[in-house]
C-alpha cells in the first residue's frame, strides 16, 4: 500500500489537547534555564493552555524554587501581557541545584503543575555546566509540556517528576521519525492533519530553532533516545 509508510509516520507524531476531554491544561515554560547563578535574578515566563490550545488568562499561578538541601520559595506568577502568558521573578538561591514547579492555579493539584527536571545552580564568575544533546532535548520535552499528552519512556524525567500523560496523543516511546515532519509538526502544526485521540490538534508552541533542532534530533536518533 504506496501510503503505508506516510500513515505510519503519521501516527508518529500528535498533539496536546483534546477540547472536549476534561478540565486539564497544557503548561508550558517559554525561557526554560539550562543552568542559573546563584544571586542572580530569572524571570520565568510560561503559558497555559485549556486542552492544549485555548490560552488560559486571569489565573492564580505561583512557581515554586526548592534548592537543595534549603528552602523552598514561592512566588506568584503574573500576567506577562499575553492571553494565558505569565511571568515570576526570583532571586536564584545558592545550592549544588534547584527544582522549579509551575504551580497554574487552573484544575486539581498535579493536573494543574509542571515539573522541570532539576537545574544546575553556579557561583558567580563560574562556567555554566553544558548540557549534552540528548539532556538538553529530555529537559525541553518535560519544559514545554510534553509529557502532558505523548507518553515517552525515553524521557524518564517526565514520569519521575510530573503525572502520567494523557495518551491523547501517539506514544512516542522508541520512535524513530523523520526530522522533516518532526520539524514541520512543531513550526507549523496547522498545516498537517490532526492525529491522536479525538479531533486533538498540536498546539503552535512558537519554539525557539534551537529548540526545535534539539528535539528533532532527539526524537530522529536512536543513538540519542539510548545516551544518558
Amino acid at each position: 500500500m504506496r501510503n503505508a509508510p506516510l500513515l505510519a509516520l503519521a501516527a508518529g507524531l500528535g498533539l496536546a489537547g483534546a477540547g472536549a476531554m476534561g478540565g486539564w491544561a497544557v503548561i508550558t515554560v517559554e525561557n526554560p534555564p539550562e543552568a542559573l547563578e546563584a544571586g542572580a535574578t530569572y524571570q520565568l515566563e510560561y503559558t497555559v493552555r485549556q486542552h492544549g490550545e485555548e490560552p488560559l488568562s486571569d489565573l492564580r499561578g505561583t512557581v515554586r524554587v526548592q534548592p537543595a538541601g534549603g528552602r523552598l520559595l514561592e512566588v506568584a506568577a503574573t500576567p506577562a501581557g499575553q492571553p494565558g502568558r505569565y511571568r515570576a521573578t526570583f532571586t536564584v538561591p545558592a545550592a549544588p541545584t534547584v527544582d522549579i514547579t509551575v504551580a497554574s492555579g487552573f484544575g486539581p493539584k498535579g493536573y494543574s503543575e509542571l515539573a522541570l527536571v532539576p537545574i544546575a545552580v553556579t557561583r558567580r564568575g563560574e562556567p555554566r555546566p553544558a548540557l549534552a544533546s540528548a539532556d538538553r532535548a529530555r529537559a525541553l520535552f518535560v519544559a514545554k509540556g510534553c509529557g502532558t499528552c505523548h507518553r515517552n519512556g525515553d524521557v524518564p524525567e517526565w514520569a519521575a517528576r510530573n503525572r502520567p500523560s494523557q495518551s491523547f496523543a501517539p506514544d512516542l516511546t522508541g520512535r524513530v521519525l523523520d526530522a522533516a515532519y518532526v520539524r514541520q509538526r512543531l513550526t507549523n502544526p496547522r498545516s498537517l492533519p490532526a492525529i491522536g485521540t479525538g479531533a486533538v490538534r498540536m498546539p503552535q508552541l512558537n519554539l525557539a530553532q534551537a529548540e526545535v533542532e534539539a528535539l528533532v534530533r532527539f526524537l530522529g536518533s536512536r543513538e540519542q533516545r539510548a545516551s544518558r
